[in-house]
């Protein structure tokens, strides 16, 4: 799963970050940037 980056403003106000981790992913490695240049960050989970 990809979502936003940390320090994305996204990050925050859309929650997507929180949501992932709630359902046992674990952020991973950076990903490329978004359409609007925004950071992006992979997320895995185990299954």
């Amino acid at each position: 799963m990809v979502t936003f980056g940390a320090d994305h403003p996204g990050a925050v106000t859309s929650g997507a970050r929180v949501f992932y981790e709630r359902l046992g992913f674990t952020p991973g490695e950076a990903a490329e940037n978004g359409p609007e240049d925004g950071s992006r960050q992979v997320y895995r989970r185990s299954v």
